[in-house]
């Protein structure tokens, strides 16, 4: 099955900058494919991006396919789902991940090989299984959500940053090898207000110290990428303050 509309990918929809991201590009049209490890919590974003587009016309569809993108049998079977489902596919949206404070003293390999699974691997996985329905299009598009902890990183997101740094590598070699047919940006983002980073610090007065974006600002960005309204070339890494 193949459809006419402009078919996205999410990883990490359910909650956050995935679920932001997925809400707006069902609004400028596309039909999104949520996925998360939570099947009630991709029912619930689904619900409510069904409730804003009111049967509108323009809009696309949203639907899901759960799984733990750490696991190989798990990414492998999502691309299937994509495969059989639409017969196409022309983004990658990568938002899908986890992180602790560890202080670097503290830190493990196993540690990082936790945060390499579900961050790079699962990135490498998805593009690489992807590859031939992407360059299909003549313009895929890959958007891999990393952080500025790759940059500046907080005390006790050092190894976040690491397996963070590796996808911004990986956003490049998606320029180089994808010749034209597929282009590949990476998001440094900074602070963003989502159930992850709530996690992370604790309560509300932190986190208003902390004064995070939403992530519907995250999505706005990735959005003009897939609709080709930035000037970043293929290969780039998007720095928080360029937002």
């Amino acid at each position: 099955m193949s459809t006419e509309r402009e078919v996205a990918l999410i990883t990490g929809g359910g909650t956050g900058i995935g679920r932001a991201t997925a809400k707006a590009l069902v609004g400028q049209g596309w039909d999104v494919i949520i996925n998360g490890r939570r099947p009630d919590v991709l029912a619930e974003a689904i619900d409510e991006i069904e409730a804003g587009t009111k049967g509108e016309p323009g809009w696309g569809s949203a639907s899901q396919v759960a799984g733990d993108v750490a696991m190989g049998e798990t990414r492998w079977a999502i691309i299937d789902q994509v495969r059989s489902r639409h017969g196409r596919l022309d983004a990658l949206v990568h938002c899908a991940g986890h992180a602790a404070f560890t202080p670097l003293g503290e830190a493990s390999v196993s540690g990082l090989q936790g945060y390499m699974g579900v961050h790079t691997e699962a990135a490498l996985d998805l593009v690489t299984q992807a590859w031939d329905l992407l360059r299909a299009q003549g313009l895929g598009r890959v958007v891999l959500v990393s952080s500025m902890s790759a940059h500046d990183p907080f005390p006790g997101l050092g190894v976040y940053g690491m397996a963070k740094a590796a996808l911004e590598a990986l956003a490049r070699a998606v320029a180089v090898d994808g010749d034209g047919a597929i282009s590949a940006w990476a998001l440094a983002v900074g602070c963003v207000d989502t159930p992850m980073l709530r996690q992370l610090v604790g309560d509300d007065e932190a986190l208003q110290r902390l004064n995070p974006a939403p992530p519907e600002s995250v999505a706005a960005v990735v959005g003009d990428l897939l609709a080709g309204r930035r000037g970043e070339p293929s290969g780039a890494t998007i720095m928080a303050d360029q937002f």
